[in-house]
């Protein structure tokens, strides 16, 4: 090594020196470490204990405010204006055809029953047999 080199690692050295005479020992940060962990879980316990009565404070708060502040419906009556006559012909309405229903489960004998429709089928099916025996 040449000079520079011996004195750039003694100012090094000096520069170690003064740093290791400023800063705390070793086993005094090991010892202060100790001592707080001892104390620290009591007071994170406090602190988290805090935290939550908080939470559960808002959230009841929160609660409270939701339900004397939210409007309910109100249930509609016939003062507000309803035309209950028409809702009333509504429920009474019945289909026009129900009364094919009511005529199918008599018994009529041999007759055969014919509605206007038949005679629309059978002339279809008249104009239908004439084109075929035209071809």
């Amino acid at each position: 090594m040449n000079q520079d080199d011996n004195k750039l690692s003694d100012l090094f050295r000096e520069l170690r020196d003064e740093d290791a005479q400023r800063g705390p020992s070793f086993d005094r940060v090991v010892r202060r470490a100790a001592n707080r962990s001892k104390v620290e879980p009591r007071v994170a316990l406090l602190w988290l204990q805090v935290g939550m009565s908080a939470a559960f404070v808002v959230v009841l708060c929160v609660t409270i405010f939701v339900f004397h502040h939210v409007k309910k419906p109100q249930i509609s009556t016939v003062a507000e204006g309803v035309d209950t006559q028409k809702w009333a012909a509504l429920s009474n309405w019945s289909a026009p055809t129900d009364g094919l229903l009511a005529m199918s489960g008599n018994s009529w004998g041999n007759s055969t029953i014919t509605t206007p429709t038949d005679s629309w089928l059978q002339n279809n099916a008249n104009e239908s047999d004439s084109s075929q025996t035209s071809m």
